[in-house]
């Protein structure tokens, strides 16, 4: 009984431990193969970053987990490294969605974001953001890696924009001569038609010995005046004469002084100019920015009191717009491009960076709505005349 007991417990043991050896010789053959695919998945990193011009390179396994990643520059590499091995490609934010999900489904898919787009902005460990543009393909001997490269776009984009901005500063100076010269040949002919018309009207109404036909030519004769007036208000909205004649802070005066008029707002300008030339072309694109500013209270904030300031820092032009409106929706952009006609915040933005300067939003303190900010930096002669 006792040797039968002994037996059981020795094949009891003998199995235990063949168990135990088993286990731990698939776990080290887990290891192993393991290892030589972690080595593998190195080297395609290596090899990847070695041969193509990618600033980055992720190597993700079967199912989709990166297990490396190189970046071109080491100082960032441990970064990254640290962040993302391990993580499924899905939870990478920083890939565009034609990497992420080529499938275009609703669960990896976002709002408003282009499932075919292939450029994504990617925030460096120092704060500054690059642009990459990605590309995907499995492994060339096995599919049980893929591999995505990242190629830096960022100067190709900046010099793209900067030509963009360019373009658009050209265009908007056609525009204003185009404008300038509409409005020259509204004065010029319709002007002189209408004075023509007045004066001869007034003759006919001191000859007209009918009373009914001196109604008449009276009724004729204060429509030849509201038209007079139509034409003066839509050639101060072409070309602004007080912006030539008088200047940029006295054309902001007269602006305000007419949205006062017409929409019934409290607005008023605080001028810290102190009399500063300002070149021509930088005061057509501020006025024209102050008055878009104000358009937009009123439209989409539902402004009645609006603060224009105007200052400058040695040869930087600013002009601020305060507001009680509703102020800007943290959750949109209102300096992005959108579809509305008009000159638009992005498009004055554009304008100003090509002027060396930006356009700032925030919240008001002094009036509690929206506050934007446009500045720019005018060229001085060589004689340190501002043109």
């Amino acid at each position: 009984m006792i040797e039968t007991e002994s037996m059981n417990f020795v094949i009891a043991i003998a199995f235990t431990t063949g168990m135990i050896m088993l286990i731990v010789g698939m776990f080290g053959f887990h290891l192993v193969v393991s290892g030589k695919r972690l080595r593998k998945a190195q080297r395609l990193a290596d090899a990847a970053l070695e041969f193509t011009p990618a600033l980055m390179t992720i190597v993700f396994d079967a199912r989709d987990r990166v297990v490396d990643l190189k970046v071109r520059n080491p100082a960032f590499e441990r970064h990254f490294r640290e962040t993302f091995i391990g993580k499924k490609k899905e939870e990478l934010s920083f890939l565009p969605m034609a990497v992420r999900n080529p499938n275009g489904s609703e669960a990896g898919a976002t709002a408003g974001q282009e499932t075919n787009e292939t450029r994504a902005p990617l925030k460096m460990p120092d704060g500054n953001v690059i642009y990459l543009e990605w590309e995907m393909q499995d492994s060339t001997d096995n599919t049980d890696f893929r591999i995505a490269w990242g190629f830096d776009i960022t100067t190709e984009l900046l010099h793209t924009q900067r030509k963009l901005r360019v373009l658009s500063a050209i265009s908007s100076e056609a525009e204003e001569r185009e404008r300038k010269r509409i409005a020259e040949d509204l004065h010029d002919r319709i002007g002189e038609i209408l004075i023509t018309s007045s004066r001869l009207l007034d003759e006919l109404k001191k000859r007209s010995p009918s009373t009914e036909l001196s109604g008449r030519l009276e009724a004729l004769d204060e429509t030849i005046k509201k038209f007079t007036r139509g034409t003066r208000s839509l050639i101060s909205d072409l070309v602004p004469p007080v912006l030539y004649s008088v200047g940029f802070a006295a054309a902001v005066e007269s602006l305000a002084l007419d949205f006062k008029r017409q929409h019934n707002i409290a607005i008023r300008v605080e001028d810290a100019l102190q009399d500063y030339p300002i070149n021509q072309e930088l005061a057509i694109f501020l006025y024209k920015a102050v008055r878009e500013f104000i358009r937009n209270a009123m439209k989409h904030g539902g402004a009645d009191e609006i603060l224009i300031s105007l200052s400058r820092t040695d040869h930087t032009v600013a002009v601020t717009v305060q507001d009680n409106g509703s102020g800007f929706a943290s959750a949109s952009n209102p300096l992005a491009p959108n579809s509305e006609a008009g000159f638009g915040l992005f498009n004055v933005k554009n304008r100003a960076e090509y002027y060396n300067g930006d356009v700032a939003i925030a919240g008001s303190t002094d009036l509690g709505g929206g506050k934007i900010t446009v500045w720019v930096s005018q060229p001085l002669r060589k004689e340190g005349r501002v043109p």
